[in-house]
């Protein structure tokens, strides 16, 4: 999954939704600062105990042993070392691809874990990033944006991770998300003006080569950012200014969305949403700039929402995923990089980097378990935490 990252929530990058609507996850550290070798012990939690969402204490789990240096865990934690971040991840057909931008400058780039180890891929030269990475059939498709430099969205596709060839330019747009059905997929962003102003809108295709835009209901002042499937077809959220309504998007078809009224607060901003069973979970940070916290909100219809904040310290939650069926989301906890669990009706948090670190996108995989990606210390970086 792609993110839109508007506000500062702390020192790492989200960069403010009046002024560029960018995926950018970059760490609290500057560009090119030293870093560590990923490893297994890095996924290993800080403490054994952490406050719950209630406040009250809740065991952890004891430490985990550390790999071995030559373990599958390990490899998957080992990046080509590069500044930047990864935004994006997605596991398919035992090849594992994820995408991001590299340099201070921005530089879309894809990496593909195969076979034991990582290697680049040979992508367009496109400024900017990869936002998203999404599987239609047999065939990989990538989106992403030229932004801050370049009004500019770019659709890509694979046949197998290694190679990228582009297959749609949209000029004034920005493009954050791309999920697929069995079908059809769907890439959501924006139409941006020259002063940056956002239309949110959708492009949809069948074969990942042809595609055509959708149909987007309330779409002034605001951007499609995170999406997913659902039972009905699809969803999406967005953001405007706070102090107005946060915008919330269905679709039974890829071809048309509507607009869903919703009691989401004013003062929240959305940045990941999943399928939860039947029911539909959103994470991002509640608050105004310098009072931010981390949340989940939880819903069965998208109108009605069961919202809980993750900590009192301020933080941001950056991306959610279902493992194992449970609800797990990542973010920060003063400054303190932490995944909340949902476990018997409780939010249990296990912290695991102290600070500089930031996920960016959270996934679930039979044979993996939980994978995140993201930054560290402004390097690219994965995170394997295993079984949850």
């Amino acid at each position: 999954m792609g993110t839109m990252r508007w506000v500062i929530l702390r020192p790492v990058c989200m960069i403010a939704f009046a002024v560029i609507m960018s995926a950018c996850a970059t760490s609290s550290s500057p560009i090119g600062g030293s870093a560590t070798t990923p490893s297994t012990a890095d996924a290993t939690p800080l403490s054994s105990s952490r406050p719950s969402a209630s406040g009250a204490e809740t065991p952890g789990p004891s430490p985990s042993p550390t790999s071995s240096p030559t373990s599958p865990a390990d490899a998957l934690e080992d990046v080509p070392t590069a500044e930047g971040a990864l935004n994006a991840i997605l596991f398919a057909d035992g090849t594992v691809v994820a995408g991001g931008f590299t340099g201070a400058t921005l530089k879309s780039r894809i990496l593909v874990f195969h076979d034991g180890s990582w290697s680049v891929a040979d992508v367009p030269d496109a400024p900017g990033q990869v936002t998203g990475i999404a599987q239609l059939g047999d065939r990989l498709i990538a989106v992403g944006n030229g932004l801050p430099d370049i009004r500019t969205g770019f659709i890509w596709d694979s046949a197998d991770g290694r190679a990228w060839r582009e297959v749609q330019i949209i000029e004034n747009a920005a493009l954050y998300d791309v999920i697929a059905s069995n079908r059809v997929a769907v890439a959501v962003g924006a139409l941006l003006d020259a002063e940056m102003n956002a239309t949110a809108a959708a492009w949809y295709s069948t074969d990942g080569a042809t595609w055509k835009q959708a149909k987007v209901a309330a779409s002034a002042k605001t951007a499609m950012g995170s999406a997913t499937t659902t039972q009905e077809g699809f969803v999406a959220i967005g953001d405007r200014p706070l102090g107005v309504a946060r915008p919330f998007w269905t679709a039974t078809s890829a071809t048309t969305w509507a607009a869903l009224k919703n009691d989401l607060g004013e003062q929240l901003l959305p940045i990941d949403i999943v399928q939860w069973g039947d029911r539909l979970a959103m994470v991002g940070a509640s608050g105004k700039s310098g009072d931010q916290h981390p949340f989940v909100a939880v819903s069965a219809d998208g109108r009605l929402w069961d919202q809980t904040n993750l900590s009192t310290d301020e933080g941001y939650s950056s991306a959610v995923a279902v493992a194992n069926e449970r609800l797990v989301v990542a973010g920060v906890d003063a400054d303190r990089l932490t995944l909340w669990t949902l476990r018997d009706g409780d939010w249990r948090a296990e912290s695991y980097e102290q600070s500089g670190a930031s996920i960016s996108a959270l996934t679930w995989d039979d044979t993996w378990g939980l994978v995140a990606v993201g930054s560290r210390d402004g390097l690219q970086a994965v995170w394997s935490f295993g079984n949850q």
